[in-house]
């Protein structure tokens, strides 16, 4: 390759940084902007690949578009002319954690566990963010498992900022199919999944979660988990043996749980997101750790390491290794590389080197590997000196006295007395002014260091070096004597306050990690609690202060006691939940609407505060007829009133209403609050609706039977068929009734939106009779006959006449019922007759009357 390669006329390749199966990626410039660059060119023969191809820039395309701290950005996807493919993104000047480890091995020193816990807690914000990334085209999810998460691919700058490389690249596996003796696999064994290595499952977000604690281990322990196994036996053990965490001699027992958590070999039963994973982490570091800043103590140890100052990039260096996000080696190449290496150097310790099974752990892009120096030991800190010893001073006043005895005698009792006067003024001053150790001494000595102690919540008992200090917080501690202390709080039932105490033999008292006091204002610690917030529905964001918190609800935060916090959560379709506040160093709660929070207490046996929000929206309900009364939920008094438009905070959850309303049916309404829930409800109240139909002639109120032919309402027939009497529910509408029944008229009623009752009267149809009277003993008919004829249904109507033809017949109409009919005629017999008329047909009546 030529010197100071040009891509697109804007990106110089200067430096080679290292080679792999993979590719190779360059220090570069971009000429542009004017800064470093890391420019990974794509192995040629992977080119040929066109899955790989079209695959590697969608993968590119997504991954360019992350924007996180702890990943390593990537700023320009470059096809060259002859169709080679780089890959330009963010350098790094620092070094991967593989390289810190065999530092630390080589100053004989460990990497401090919350640094570690640091280290992988930032990562774990990594893994989170891109785990959820989505398409920006979709907005679907993309996916995306890392796959190779090891320490070689995880970077720290020299600034001190956790970085995670090669994200996508690995995350974009190419389908292959494997038959039970082969299976192809990415990453490196000694940091892979259970079902990495397991033909047919699949890989999801929990893997890399088992990966990164397989780095953890390595970061507290001081070695690899798998450390002495060839990959044969990594990959059987993942498969069929058990995943036990060895003697862990360096990590403590709070740390234990939490790696146990995240190295467990079912997914199921891991951390199921890098969230939870990164919560365990900064909850141990917030209740064990007093760092402030960790960049900054990241920095200044890596920088306390001899051999990092070696690491900077020289020119034209080359280094040929093998890549350590190698996409395509398969178990079959860990193996045979572990077969054929030469005999190895013998390890210096159980952190691996690159060459270790075939594995590579990376120098970071710009950087070349670290070279060999003489390990710099930190200083030991001088013991505090002898007190009243004596020093240049004293012997400066001496020689003083010395020098005045070559004068006369007078002359030297003079100059006596006023070195003495001198000597003395001087040892004063010196005393208060504490220029000279001896002044230190004397002062410390009259008066020892005091500092004032103070707590949130107050009343904790106070221990310096486990010895009780009498009284309580807020209290002073005096005449305290130089030295270095642990300065311990405890108060029930909250976990104690554990602080260094660093009393110099010159100059004031202060607690490490903490600003010095001066006077009389006290070093006030405050202690420690849990918040576990919940939110109905969950998933909802945290505000506290203000400032968003990181996490979504249901989330823990660890907060100290008496600090101000005021609680916020937002969620989308539901209004912001507001107006919860604690207060005090007791934690009261301030609550200004109580049906939108839940508080309680829990002693287990720190004091957890359990935090949950309701959301709900606030519903308008309607009703037909208006004034119902509201019952929410079972509840024995109304909630409210349909119609006057007041507003019903209801809570996300499930809800039954019920409307009750004198003279209507109950109503029952079924409601689920959701972001989706309108908010108007309305509802029609039926009113139960009595029917019956009666004859319009008899004035008698016995019920005919009538049939229902058809009841519309809107021109439409919601019911028929009934028989009359009958009850139907019906809404406050109008409708229209029609009723039916033999030998009566069609009747037609309507019903107004507040009838209770409806009555019918059918009109009766007219029958017809005949009246045939007949000689008994001829059989002749009898003309001029009087008939008459007397309804007995109604006593007081007139009584009609009439008188038979030639044929002896008299006929007529008459509405159904029962009547009298009566014949007389001169020289025969009087008859009468109670004949009931039936509507429609005929009725015949025949009349044989005798001679008398």
């Amino acid at each position: 390759m030529e010197p100071f390669k040009i891509l697109n006329d804007r990106y110089y390749l200067l430096t080679v940084i290292r080679r792999g199966g993979f590719g190779t990626v360059y220090k570069g410039r971009d000429s542009v902007l004017g800064k470093d660059v890391a420019v990974k060119e794509i192995n040629p023969d992977l080119v040929d690949d066109a899955w790989f191809v079209d695959r590697f820039r969608n993968e590119a395309r997504h991954v360019a578009k992350m924007n996180h701290q702890n990943i390593v950005h990537i700023f320009d996807l470059v096809e060259s002319d002859e169709g080679r493919y780089y890959i330009v993104m963010e350098y790094i000047d620092g070094l991967d954690l593989g390289t810190l480890l065999r530092e630390c091995q080589t100053a004989s020193t460990r990497l401090p566990h919350h640094l570690a816990v640091h280290i992988v807690a930032e990562t774990c914000k990594a893994l989170d963010y891109a785990h959820n990334c989505r398409n920006f085209d979709n907005n679907e999810p993309l996916n995306l498992v890392h796959q190779d998460i090891s320490p070689g691919n995880i970077m720290v700058s020299k600034a001190g900022t956790v970085k995670l490389i090669d994200f996508g690249i690995a995350g974009a596996p190419k389908p292959t199919t494997a038959d039970d003796d082969t299976l192809a696999l990415r990453g490196k064994v000694q940091y892979m999944s259970p079902e990495q290595v397991s033909v047919g499952r699949q890989l999801d977000k929990r893997s890399d979660i088992f990966s990164l604690g397989l780095v953890l281990y390595e970061l507290l322990e001081g070695k690899r988990y798998f450390h002495d196994q060839d990959a044969d036996t990594i990959i059987e053990t993942l498969n069929n043996g058990k995943l036990k965490l060895k003697e862990l001699s360096h990590t403590p027992k709070p740390l234990q749980k939490v790696l146990g958590r995240a190295m467990e070999k079912y997914p199921d039963n891991r951390y199921q997101n890098a969230n939870q994973f990164y919560i365990d982490l900064v909850t141990y570091l917030a209740l064990n750790s007093d760092t402030s800043d960790f960049d900054a103590e990241l920095n200044q140890f890596i920088a306390g390491l001899s051999g990092v100052d070696a690491l900077d990039t020289q020119p034209g260096a080359t280094l040929d290794i093998t890549e350590a996000d190698a996409l395509f080696d398969s178990v079959q190449a860990d193996i045979e590389q572990a077969q054929t290496d030469e005999e190895p150097e013998e390890p210096t310790g159980d952190v691996l080197g690159e060459d270790d099974l075939g594995e590579s752990l990376p120098s970071l892009p710009g950087l070349a590997p670290s070279s060999s120096k003489p390990v710099q030991t930190p200083p030991v800190p001088a013991k505090p000196p002898e007190y009243f010893e004596v020093g240049d001073e004293i012997k400066t006043v001496i020689d003083v006295i010395r020098l005045s005895t070559r004068g006369q005698k007078k002359a030297i009792t003079r100059s006596l007395i006023a070195v003495a006067a001198a000597a003395f003024l001087f040892f004063v001053i010196d005393i208060f002014s504490q220029w000279t150790s001896i002044g230190t001494g004397v002062y410390d000595y009259l008066f020892p260091p005091t500092i004032r102690v103070a707590s949130v919540p107050a009343g904790a008992k106070v221990y310096l070096n486990d010895e009780a200090i009498p009284g309580v917080t807020p209290l002073s501690i005096d005449g305290i004597e130089p030295g270095v202390y642990q300065l311990k709080l405890t108060l029930d039932p909250y976990k104690p306050i554990v602080k260094s105490l660093h009393v110099p033999g010159k100059g004031q008292a202060e607690i490490k990690g903490e600003d010095v006091r001066s006077g009389d204002q006290p070093y006030a610690f405050s202690f420690k609690t849990t918040l576990e917030l919940e939110s109905v529905p969950p998933g909802a964001d945290v505000y506290i202060n203000g400032t968003k918190f990181g996490l979504q609800t249901p989330c823990s935060v660890t907060w100290e006691v008496g600090e101000p916090c005021e609680i916020r959560m937002a969620r989308k379709g539901f209004s912001d939940l507001a107006g919860f506040a604690f207060a005090g160093e007791l934690m009261r709660e301030e609550i200004d609407d109580r049906r939108l929070w839940r508080f309680e207490v829990v002693q287990d046996p720190s004091p957890r505060y359990k935090v949950r929000g309701l959301f709900g929206k606030f519903v308008t309900v309607n009703s037909t007829p208006s004034r119902a009364a509201i019952y929410l939920d079972g509840a024995n008094d109304p909630v409210g009133t349909t119609g006057d438009g007041a507003q019903l905070f209801l809570m996300a959850a499930k809800h039954t209403l019920v409307l009750k309303k004198k003279g209507y049916n109950a109503r029952t309404i079924n409601i689920s609050v959701n972001d989706g829930t309108p908010e108007k409800v309305s509802a029609l109240l039926t009113r139960p609706v009595r029917f019956s139909a009666y004859d319009a002639t008899n004035g008698k109120n016995k019920d005919l039977g009538a049939s229902l032919k058809r009841l519309v309402r809107n021109g439409k027939t919601v019911s028929s068929g009934r028989r009359t009497p009958f009850t139907l529910n019906l809404q406050p509408r109008p409708y229209t009734a029609t009723f039916s029944r033999p030998g009566f008229k069609d009747a037609r009623v309507d019903i107004s939106s507040r009838d209770r009752a409806v009555t019918v009267r059918l009109e009766p149809v007219a029958s017809r009779f005949s009246v045939v009277v007949l000689d008994k003993a001829s059989g002749s008919p009898l003309s001029n006959v009087e008939v008459r004829i007397r309804a007995l249904d109604e006593p007081a109507a007139p009584e009609s006449v009439d008188v038979t033809d030639i044929d002896g017949t008299v006929s007529g109409q008459v509405e159904p019922g029962l009547y009298l009919f009566r014949t007389s005629k001169i020289r025969y017999e009087y008859q009468e007759q109670s004949v009931a008329i039936r509507s429609g047909g005929m009725t015949l009546i025949e009349f044989n009357l005798a001679r008398n």
